[in-house]
């Protein structure tokens, strides 16, 4: 699958055929693997692929054990960063790549936030906190880059299926302990934490990765996507607050 996807994406400037890698690491839950995958052309500008349909519905605490959801997502996440690398590009910027590109972003956003719902101070904060954890010095590792509960499918009552890859890259394994304090829910985010394993620096600079887009996302999304903003406030006030805990 993360062939099919660096393929769909045109990097590399080369087509793997090679499965083996990835089939001998396979993660515990279904992924949409590419069928066909075409590259930019008759006037659509971007790579594109044909996957199957999975079958499954977005989880919620009241149809996935929040217990369950924790163990398989940090599971799943375990076994990706397992897969070889196959040679495949070191994301730079941005998620999973080094937390000190985006301290621009971070302060200038949070120079725009609203100070009357959240403390600025306490923001950089956890920002300066994440940036003080000693950096990732191991071997770049794939990640999704973007597990919300809109690209989880559950199907009676277990984990079904990862979708939507257009994140994915190899950098910082930190980047997916981000879901802690956005939507793996509170009451799993520790079982997730435990089942991802990795180390308090890493879960120190995850804090940096979630707040990133969090930040911005907060006050740039306020009137053209209330919900979205709402969340977003959310995972900066428990990033706040998880910097006592």
């Amino acid at each position: 699958m993360l062939s099919d996807e660096w393929d769909a994406r045109g990097r590399g400037g080369r087509r793997r055929r090679d499965r083996t890698p990835v089939a001998r690491t396979a993660p515990p839950a279904a992924d949409p693997c590419a069928g066909r995958a075409g590259r930019a052309g008759r006037g659509y500008p971007f790579a594109w692929t044909v996957v199957p349909w999975i079958e499954g519905a977005n989880p919620n605490e009241e149809t996935f054990d929040p217990e369950e959801w924790g163990t398989a997502l940090g599971s799943f996440v375990r076994a990706c960063r397992e897969v070889p690398g196959m040679d495949g590009p070191v994301t730079t910027h941005g998620r999973g790549g080094p937390l000190t590109a985006l301290d621009d972003w971070v302060r200038e956003w949070t120079g725009r936030a609203d100070p009357t719902q959240v403390s600025r101070d306490a923001v950089l904060a956890v920002w300066a906190d994440a940036l003080d954890a000693p950096a990732y010095v191991g071997e770049p590792r794939w990640f999704h880059g973007d597990l919300h509960e809109g690209n989880l499918l559950v199907r009676d009552g277990r984990l079904a299926a990862v979708i939507d890859w257009g994140c994915a890259g190899r950098g910082d394994p930190a980047i997916e302990l981000n879901a802690m304090w956005g939507y793996v829910p509170p009451s799993a985010a520790q079982v997730y934490r435990d089942a991802v394993g990795l180390d308090e620096a890493a879960y120190r600079r995850a804090r940096g990765y979630a707040l990133a887009p969090a930040i911005s996302g907060w006050t740039y999304y306020r009137d053209t996507a209330p919900e979205t903003s709402q969340g977003a406030l959310e995972t900066v006030q428990r990033l706040n607050a998880s910097l006592d805990d």
